[in-house]
């Protein structure tokens, strides 16, 4: 392999990487978009979609503010990929958790449609983090 194009091979994992940090972070911004006025006023956060508070206050806020926390979680791998493949992994997994979690709870229990509003905010990163990590990890293990 010529040294021009051993270089253009070894560029590829960081090019997928830095599209799986761009994704992550954009999922980051997308939850503290949502957590943030989950936490200080759930109904207007529940009003825009639609949906009435349920039980209390305090389980809305509470989800709201466990998001933010997952969501710092995530930074780290979107940052770092390779220094943990694991938490890599799990990033994606937990994106992927909220879309069948979500899904699930909504089809079974018959509740609002509008509840999968939740999970396709996860979709929208899971599809592009799964596939970025994958080729970014296959890049580098060629």
């Amino acid at each position: 392999m010529s040294s021009r194009n051993r270089a253009a091979y070894q560029e590829e994992p960081d090019k997928f990487a830095k599209l799986f940090k761009i994704t992550v972070l954009l999922g980051v911004l997308l939850n503290l978009v949502v957590g943030i006025p989950g936490v200080l006023v759930p109904q207007l956060v529940l009003g825009f979609i639609g949906l009435p508070i349920e039980a209390t206050e305090f389980w809305a806020r509470l989800t709201c503010w466990l998001l933010i926390l997952l969501s710092f979680m995530y930074i780290p791998a979107a940052l770092q990929p390779f220094r943990s493949p694991p938490h890599s992994w799990l990033t994606v997994a937990s994106r992927w958790g909220g879309v069948f979690f979500v899904t699930t709870v909504t089809l079974t229990m018959s509740l609002d449609w509008r509840y999968l509003y939740f999970a396709l905010g996860d979709l929208i990163f899971a599809i592009p983090e799964l596939i970025f990590l994958a080729l970014a990890f296959r890049s580098r293990n060629n």
